[in-house]
């Protein structure tokens, strides 16, 4: 067995467990994952004229969280250079093989050779190991979910400000109110990771002021980042300060709903029944007091054993 091919079965090992561990057999996942990613990407291209700025952001993000410094030195000295190479190489192709595959289906050849060629050299690109160099961030007083999320998300925190950029060039607000709608989503990548109980058990604190002491950081943090989106799309349109506004006021209930859904089965993660529920919740923005006001008391109960 080649080194490509060990590694990618040691992938997909890793990922039948967290599929079970969510609650969805892989078999089932690997039919419907496709399924459901072409339908986004039919539905994006339908909703609007500048889908292709999006689906390449998106593309790009995904592509950087594969290429994060710590795993390229884990697998640096797992394999051999020449095996490593191939690896990187392999795993880049295949992430953005479902973009280019789209992109190349809608005729936009140029876009789907410009990812093509940024994944290759990407995957030739690794950072040097004793850099020196850090993101400072203004997520020092409460370091844990923000200052490490943004670090190793930035990349797609500037897709989102190039979005916001594309839509003030050409005067479309639809898309830079979806940029505004992604912040909330890129900081629930944020809390994605479980913690060791053992920083949760630190907190001298009732299961209910901790979940408030997270959502209360949480929205101070997610303010810092959506802040900027907010007050540029209020001012090159002013006429749609209102939707604006809802959008940016919502984003904080989005965000502290998620903290509350992390901690009902923590450390855990979240089963396929509650993604399906908080997903309904997100389309259906009413519908959210009801699952919040249902988990919150079964994330109090759980967060007990380890807030004693």
């Amino acid at each position: 067995m080649s080194a490509v091919t060990h590694y990618l079965e040691l992938k997909r090992k890793i990922l039948d467990r967290r599929l079970l561990e969510f609650g969805i057999q892989p078999y089932l996942a690997y039919i419907l994952a496709p399924l459901l990613f072409f339908f986004i990407s039919f539905l994006l291209f339908y909703k609007t004229e500048y889908a292709v700025y999006i689906y390449s952001t998106l593309a790009l993000s995904y592509l950087f969280q594969f290429s994060n410094k710590k795993k390229s030195d884990f697998l640096e000295l797992y394999f051999k250079k020449e095996a490593f190479k191939k690896i990187r190489i392999v795993e880049n192709a295949l992430v953005v093989l479902p973009f280019v595959i789209f992109l190349l289906f809608k005729m936009h050849f140029m876009w789907a050779l410009g990812l093509t060629l940024f994944a290759l050299g990407l995957s030739f690109f690794k950072g040097k190991a004793n850099s020196n160099l850090h993101l400072p961030t203004p997520f020092g007083k409460y370091p844990y979910e923000f200052a490490t999320g943004i670090r190793k998300l930035f990349p797609f925190y500037l897709g989102i400000l190039f979005l916001l950029l594309m839509a003030v060039s050409v005067g479309n607000y639809n898309l830079g109110l979806f940029a505004l709608a992604m912040v909330p989503f890129l900081c629930m990548n944020f809390y994605g990771e479980l913690e060791n109980p053992f920083y949760v058990w630190i907190y001298n604190k009732s299961p209910m002021d901790f979940l408030k002491h997270k959502a209360l950081v949480a929205s101070f943090y997610l303010c810092l980042l959506s802040l900027p989106v907010f007050i540029v799309l209020a001012f090159v349109f002013p006429e749609m300060i209102k939707i604006s506004i809802a959008v940016f006021v919502l984003s904080f209930g989005y965000l502290a709903s998620y903290i509350v859904f992390k901690y009902v089965r923590f450390p855990q993660q979240q089963n396929f029944a509650q993604i399906v529920l908080l997903t309904l919740s997100y389309l259906f923005p009413p519908l959210l007091i009801v699952t919040v006001g249902y988990y919150i008391g079964k994330a109090k109960l759980n967060l007990q054993e380890y807030l004693k």
